[in-house]
């Protein structure tokens, strides 16, 4: 009789903004795995004991590991434990100094926007 595998896994990174890239491992212990199965949450499923799986669509998403061997068919499951977060518009903003003064005026702007700008005019 083998020893029944204990599931386990990580995932690398757990939140992030769309489109999100997650490296799953297993980590169980106990009797030798000899099959991997993993639920996503979004609809997407994958087999082996170390996957990567990418989110297209914001959300909380639970994920399903399922290993077996020949003594045993067990499963772990995490719920919302990717987070996925949207894409947000950047806000614009700054400040300036000095605000007034004579002509020439030399003016020190500070970018102030929020929200990870890319790019600036």
């Amino acid at each position: 009789m083998l020893t029944p595998p204990i599931p386990n896994f990580t995932a690398t990174p757990r939140s992030g903004m769309v489109p999100l890239t997650v490296v799953f491992n297993d980590t169980s212990t106990g009797g030798l795995p000899t099959l991997w199965y993993w639920t996503f949450g979004d609809g997407a499923d994958a087999a082996g004991p170390n996957v990567t799986h990418t989110y297209t669509t914001p959300g909380n998403y639970t994920i399903v590991l399922e290993v077996a061997n020949y003594d045993a068919d067990v499963f772990e499951t995490r719920v919302d434990y990717i987070t996925v977060l949207p894409i947000l518009a950047p806000i614009a903003d700054f400040s300036g100094s000095p605000t007034s003064g004579n002509a020439p005026l030399s003016v020190q702007f500070t970018d102030l926007s929020t929200e990870g700008p890319t790019s600036w005019a």
